[in-house]
């Protein structure tokens, strides 16, 4: 169990009192005095409600336990749950069942407690503590000694005995005694609360943690760790602020603990920020934690990371205004080639002039064109699949390979070992489109380079032809722009949103030739250039 006396100390104030109703306790009496075993056993029944068994030998104890099984019902545990789903903190409802923490006696009956004599023929009451705590470490055992002293409690305690009493026939030792073994099942009843509470938290898949009023951090449970970064020892006894990211300004934590502080629940999202730096996002629920009276003792925080739901609701947003500006785009640019194959059909069916139906298969060719590179770049946009180490130089050789390039001339300087991070069908496409632009401005007889940057910080794709003016070098990357009567204008987007998919930077130069060059920044972690050079 992890360390937290803190929560112990003041479980019972957390849960409301477990009522033991006279029925609530079976009690197993261990005594070589059956006339003693029976007077108790009819007291305790009578003026207490327990239900007794009596035993005069500890063999028979032992096998009697084989039949029994030690009381599990855990009121305290069903209402430390009960008061935090109250709160909607949902975590802990969706945590695994805790492990079985000791071997239970088979059979149908149920014992809360075991009260033993210390003297007893063959073996006597330590003995039998050793036994039963070898196979039920946790069952409440009592020790009512009528020959005892206190080297025997001692001894007693020593071997996991819950209690100690002298025994005497008056009943007020027996009403004392009735005290010792409701106490004792109790304790053993919270204990199992608090062990299945830690171990719901600490399953639970959300990070969690526990404070006082005061601010300060009591508890984590290890998702906690895994997500902050924090291990426990260096978040406990700190301020839940060791996480703020700065995105949020002061009135948005006043009105948090406003919120708790009037012993309301507060729901909100939140960026918060690793021990690394990176920021997160978090679905984060602060209840407040009230004891029997309703004062605030403790605030629970549970957190769900959606950090990539909202990275994901980010891309589909961007993928919407795509959607939208290529809807705009090519509803002006499928009119011209439409209306061209609409007045080419009118007059072939004038004039039935074979002709004019090449005419019309040209501007149906240009609007399958227009709609293929729309879609694909409304299709893919910024999203790339899982990257891997993309080797460069064949990259850029198949998408070479791939595109009409005429007597156009390639230059690739790069080494074969060289990779970078990637995903390398949509890197391969933005090499086709740059190279397949390259021939279309700069002529068939053009030269291509593409070379990496020093460092290992990018890499570029240069022509020999006659660029692109700078007035128009921020344009060029706008859906629907082209410098051509056949060119669709999405060439040169495809490339854009493929870079920003990968977190590349892209920019557009002259080239030492006076040509184009299109130059990519790529971070550092993303290349792999052990086999170079």
């Amino acid at each position: 169990m992890p360390s937290g006396s803190w929560i112990f100390e003041r479980f019972t104030d957390i849960v409301p009192e477990t009522e033991l109703a006279p029925e609530d306790v079976s009690v197993l009496l261990v005594d070589d005095d059956s006339e003693f075993a029976t007077r108790l056993a009819s007291f305790l029944g009578e003026q207490y409600g327990m239900t007794m068994t009596i035993k005069t030998t500890g063999e028979d104890t032992l096998e009697y336990l084989t039949t029994t099984t030690p009381n599990s019902k855990n009121s305290s545990t069903a209402a430390i749950f009960e008061k935090l789903s109250s709160h909607k903190t949902h975590a802990i409802s969706h945590a695994q069942e805790p492990e079985t923490q000791q071997q239970s006696p088979a059979g149908s009956g149920k014992l809360d407690c075991i009260v033993t004599d210390y003297q007893m023929p063959e073996m006597n009451g330590l003995t039998l503590i050793d036994e039963i705590r070898e196979k039920y470490p946790a069952l409440p055992v009592v020790m009512f000694a009528g020959q005892g002293s206190e080297r025997v409690a001692s001894e007693a305690f020593r071997r996991g005995a819950d209690d100690y009493l002298q025994k005497d026939t008056d009943t007020e030792q027996f009403h004392v005694l009735a005290t010792r073994i409701q106490t004792a099942v109790q304790l053993q009843r919270l204990s199992l609360a608090l062990q299945t509470f830690y171990q719901a938290v600490d399953y639970a898949g959300h990070s969690i943690y526990i404070t006082d009023t005061d601010s300060t951090i009591l508890y984590v449970n290890p998702t906690f760790e895994e997500i902050t970064g924090y291990t426990a020892d260096e978040a406990i006894g700190q301020d839940p602020s060791l996480l703020k990211s700065g995105v949020h300004d002061e009135a948005f934590y006043a009105d948090l603990w406003k919120t708790i502080l009037a012993g309301d629940v507060w729901e909100n999202e939140i960026v918060n920020e690793r021990k690394n730096g990176e920021q997160y996002v978090v679905d984060q629920t602060i209840a407040p934690i009230t004891n029997k009276r309703g004062e605030i003792i403790y605030f629970v925080a549970i957190n769900n990371e959606i950090t990539e739901l909202r990275r994901r609701t980010r891309e589909l947003q961007r993928q919407n205004e795509r959607l939208e500006e290529f809807s705009r785009t090519l509803s002006h640019d499928l009119k011209n080639p439409l209306n061209v194959a609409q007045g080419r059909l009118d007059l072939a069916e004038q004039t039935n002039d074979d002709e004019q139906f090449d005419q019309i298969r040209q501007a149906l060719t240009r609007m399958e064109m227009l709609t293929d590179e729309a879609l694909s770049l409304a299709k893919h946009g910024l999203t790339v699949q899982q990257p891997e180490p993309v080797y460069l130089r064949e990259t850029v050789q198949d998408a070479w390979d791939a595109v009409p390039t005429e007597n156009a001339t390639l230059e690739c300087t790069i080494s074969d070992g060289t990779t970078v991070s990637g995903d390398a069908s949509r890197i391969c496409e933005l090499l086709e489109n740059l190279f397949g632009n390259a021939v279309e401005h700069a002529g068939p007889n053009t030269t291509v380079r593409v070379e990496l940057l020093d460092m290992y910080t990018g890499f570029y794709v240069a022509d020999d032809g006659p660029g692109i003016q700078a007035d128009e070098r921020d344009t060029v990357f706008e859906p629907g722009y082209t410098s051509t009567e056949d060119g669709t204008g999405f060439g040169l987007a495809i490339v854009r949103e493929i870079a920003a998919a990968h977190d590349w930077g892209i920019e557009l130069m002259e080239s030492e030739d006076g040509g184009a060059r299109f130059q990519f920044s790529i971070p550092a972690e993303d290349w792999n250039n052990e086999l170079e050079g």
